[in-house]
């Protein structure tokens, strides 16, 4: 895989200029906002459910897509880019 595009929670457009066909996407749980700081959990709730109505609206167009969740190593960014180097 030669480019990938990332995708934080606040990042969710309808139109992301990133997302182009071919181009693998990784939605991630950043491990900051969703372990580090003390967000309502409301807050939580809703990104983690926007995230995954973003995954499956990915699907339906057929861009293949990952969702890192805060609990997986990958979370924090630099493992993710070691992962994907």
């Amino acid at each position: 895989m030669s480019q990938v595009t990332l995708i934080y929670p606040h990042q969710l457009f309808s139109d992301h200029p990133a997302i182009t066909p071919g181009r693998e996407v990784f939605l991630v749980e950043d491990e900051l906002f969703f372990n580090q700081y003390a967000f309502h959990v409301h807050k939580l709730v809703y990104h983690r459910a926007s995230m995954g109505a973003y995954a499956t609206d990915l699907t339906t167009k057929g861009i293949k897509n990952t969702v890192v969740r805060a609990s997986d190593a990958e979370a924090k960014t630099e493992n993710l880019f070691r992962r994907l180097a």
